[in-house]
């Protein structure tokens, strides 16, 4: 069955009264319901923009935070020069799933592309995406691409789990910036909406 996601984009600092259940360390932003790590991030003066998944039913199914290198922790540097190697670093996340479940991004030029290791607390490696070429998708995943009307794609990348790999191709359709993950075969599995936007996180009082 095709899943629809919507994708939020807030592309100043971070959402305010959009999770009213999001927690992290039991904590979180007093009358918002904003992770706690947020607004953290945002005093600390670490923090660069937000994106908030919305689901079909209206939930938050991810909300990740844009945040400078010093805010990762520790330990994602040396995982990422393992298993995707060293190079130029180009932005940092972190990320809290539903049922306050946590990860943290790092995405690096490596040999000229963009690479991602996205990691739990646990140093668990979730996925690693790889960029690539609308070309290079693999033919059953590119034939998916093309089947989908009126959908112009511009970028795309390869998701690789521990057992699967899926593809995530972004463009334009019906006007609009969208986001489309692919499994191997070219069947889509989830499609969702960019919606920019911008808000203020507050730091004082």
């Amino acid at each position: 069955m095709k899943r629809v996601a919507l994708l939020i984009v807030i592309t100043c600092l971070a959402m305010a009264g959009c999770c009213k259940d999001c927690k992290t360390d039991g904590a979180t932003a007093k009358g918002a319901g904003v992770p706690g790590f947020v607004v953290e991030q945002a005093k600390a003066g670490n923090l660069l923009k937000t994106k908030l998944y919305v689901g079909l039913d209206g939930s938050i199914v991810k909300f990740s935070a844009y945040v400078k290198a010093e805010a990762l922790p520790d330990w994602l540097p040396p995982l990422a020069d393992e298993k995707i190697g060293k190079g130029e670093f180009k932005s940092g996340e972190i990320e809290m799933y539903e049922g306050g479940i946590m990860a943290y991004e790092i995405t690096r030029i490596v040999d000229g592309k963009k690479v991602e290791l996205s990691a739990d607390e646990n140093q668990n490696v979730l996925y690693i995406e790889r960029a690539m070429a609308v070309d290079e998708l693999p033919a059953e995943v590119k034939a998916g691409v093309d089947k989908i009307e009126g959908f112009e794609a511009a970028e795309a990348e390869s998701k690789e789990y521990k057992d699967k790999t899926s593809y995530e191709v972004e463009g334009k359709l019906n006007g609009s910036e969208v986001e489309i993950e692919l499994d191997a075969k070219g069947a889509i599995v989830t499609q969702g909406v960019e919606v920019p936007g911008a808000t203020l996180v507050q730091t004082l009082p």
